[in-house]
Parts: C-alpha cells; sequence; structure tokens
C-alpha cells in the first residue's frame, strides 16, 4: 500500500491556507461595508 501522509498533509495544507485566506477576504469586506454604510448615512443626513 503506497504511503500517502505527506499528500494528506499537503491537502490539509491547501485547504487552511484557502479558509485563512477566504476568512481575510470576508472581514475586508465586511470593514469596507461598514464604511461604506457610514458614507451614506452622512450623505443622507445631508440632506
Amino acid at each position: 500500500m503506497p504511503q500517502t501522509g505527506e499528500y494528506l498533509l499537503l491537502g490539509l495544507a491547501a485547504v487552511g491556507t484557502l479558509l485563512g485566506l477566504f476568512l481575510i477576504s470576508l472581514g475586508v469586506r465586511f470593514r469596507n461595508l461598514r464604511r461604506d454604510l457610514k458614507a451614506l448615512e452622512e450623505i443622507a443626513d445631508e440632506k
């Protein structure tokens, strides 16, 4: 039976990296959303 432990670890590392990048992207999107909502509220208050 071939040893595939290294491939398992490589796959887990790849999935972990992608998950980390996704979470970072999600955080940036929420931060930008809050900033945009604040700007829209300021525009609405000026009218």
